[in-house]
């Protein structure tokens, strides 16, 4: 069998009618795997508004569980109202992650949830 007489030809282990006849190279460039795109440090979490003021009746989400304001809270405001500041010094007390410079808060004010997240630091300094 004489594989250099014609090399656009494909062999099939599974016989001929299931073999291309022959590969286009443009349509081969065409389908390679681009590199991904690497999202930009979330500008959607920082976009909304981090210094709101929240109801008790907000829960955390946070490191795959899910909390109850009153949870971080020894004491509740006679307003009932809490900044999201005073959450996180609150929750940092907990989670030693969330300092100020590092906690970006994402929430969804209908369905009444708090999501935030600890940006991340690059050699050993922070960003």
């Amino acid at each position: 069998m004489d594989t250099t007489a014609n090399t656009h030809e494909q062999l099939s282990l599974f016989g001929d009618e299931y073999a291309p006849t022959t590969v286009d190279k443009k349509k081969a460039n065409s389908q390679k795997l681009s590199k991904p795109v690497k999202p930009a440090n979330s500008p959607a979490r920082s976009a909304k508004d981090q210094n709101i003021e929240i109801d008790l009746d907000f829960t955390v989400h946070y490191a795959t569980h899910t909390f109850q304001l009153t949870d971080f809270l020894s004491e509740v405001p006679d307003s009932g109202k809490i900044s999201l500041k005073q959450l996180r010094e609150k929750m940092e007390l907990h989670f030693f992650e969330l300092t100020e410079e590092r906690t970006v808060w994402d929430y969804d004010l209908e369905t009444r949830r708090l999501m935030p997240y600890a940006s991340g630091t690059t050699k050993g300094w922070m960003v």
